[in-house]
């Protein structure tokens, strides 16, 4: 069984060093769906990414809420730290979504270790008093 929350020394996908890491394999489907289903009921949504391979999960478990009409697009990671993944993929994906109709790209993670965007909201924020000496 894998923790989620582990203690120990690693380079994170940032390239930066932190002494302990969330470890998002370790959620279960069952929790997976329910972030899910706090996350569809405040955002309505026409279509969703989840970035490899954290977001993958994620993606799958939001999938049945989607809202065809709705011109918002998700994006859905499951750690952000400085947001590279997040702000790679937007720029990947912007052109392609907006040819598809949508209007709104909304950036949704489960944990966030650092401030994020105004377009970002994650489901549970850690605040800089416990991440700002990594």
């Amino acid at each position: 069984m894998t923790n989620l929350f582990i203690q120990q020394r690693f380079q994170m996908h940032s390239g930066g060093f932190s002494d302990f890491k969330i470890e998002c394999d370790a959620l279960s489907q069952s929790d997976l769906d329910t972030l899910a289903f706090l996350i569809s009921r405040k955002f309505t949504f026409g279509g969703v990414y989840g970035i490899p391979r954290g977001g993958v999960a994620l993606q799958k478990a939001l999938e049945k809420y989607i809202t065809p009409e709705s011109k918002t697009f998700l994006l859905v990671d499951d750690v952000f730290t400085t947001g590279g993944s997040m702000f790679e993929a937007r720029d990947k994906i912007l052109d392609d979504i907006t040819q598809q109709g949508f209007s709104k790209l909304q950036g949704v993670v489960l944990f966030a270790r650092g401030e994020t965007p105004d377009w970002i909201q994650p489901v549970l924020h850690l605040e800089p008093l416990f991440w700002q000496n990594d």
